[in-house]
């Protein structure tokens, strides 16, 4: 996993393009956007990119009309951020079951973000119900996995086939779609909660990331949220 070596070296990057022109601000918002926010980029990072926006934010070369994009930004990253509690969602089942997510009950969640006319997620819908450690934890009640379909053409998630593995849900209420609660940049994506429902990864997109830090949980004697982060992110 990502760790605040990494962070040090991303802000360290974006410190030097601070120094090399006074009027670079905005060029630095761009970098910040670019890789610590791209989940598929090898500089991503949330909690550099909340840092970059912070920067930006407070540099006073920028007047208020400048600075309103970046607060519009830092509101959407701040939401669900590492270490809070993940929103709750209204899910519906194929049965037309309502529940929440914080009334799923689990060691671990591993939320799976997903559309059924999506290709890397059927690539990731198979590895899921294939990977044997995957379903070890699961059958060990250590590990459920949340497959959420946040978009509104419930007709094709209807269709679509979902391994016996995960529960497969819909968002009833549209929250995700409509009102932005979970700021989504790309499609799938995974988050993994702990058993009280606060995030420990946001926003991944690589299953075998997820994997190495499952199995270092795994490992892991101390299950609060504050050992698990530093499992997570520290050198």
């Amino acid at each position: 996993m990502k760790n605040w070596f990494l962070i040090i070296i991303a802000l360290f990057v974006f410190q030097c393009l601070a120094a090399a022109d006074s009027n670079s601000t905005l060029e630095r918002l761009r970098f910040a956007e670019q890789h610590y926010a791209s989940p598929t980029d090898s500089l991503h990072n949330e909690e550099a990119y909340i840092a970059a926006l912070l920067d930006v934010i407070n540099d006073s070369t920028l007047d208020k009309t400048e600075k309103m994009r970046p607060k519009l930004l830092l509101e959407s990253a701040m939401k669900n951020r590492i270490g809070t509690v993940a929103t709750d969602l209204e899910l519906a089942d194929p049965d037309g079951n309502i529940c929440h997510l914080h009334q799923l009950d689990s060691v671990l969640t591993l939320i799976f973000f997903n559309s059924p006319d999506c290709g890397s997620c059927q690539i990731n819908k198979e590895r899921l119900d294939t990977i044997q450690v995957i379903n070890d934890y699961v059958n060990a009640g250590l590990l459920q996995i949340v497959a959420i379909y946040p978009y509104d053409d419930k007709e094709l998630w209807c269709n679509t086939h979902y391994p016996s593995n995960m529960l497969n849900f819909y968002n009833e209420d549209h929250a995700i779609y409509h009102n932005d609660v979970y700021d989504l940049p790309c499609i799938p994506v995974f988050f993994l909660l702990n058993y009280d429902k606060r995030v420990l990864i946001k926003n991944e997109v690589s299953l075998n990331r997820i994997m190495r830090a499952l199995n270092r949980i795994m490992l892991s004697s101390d299950r609060s949220t504050e050992g698990l982060l530093r499992l997570l992110y520290n050198p």
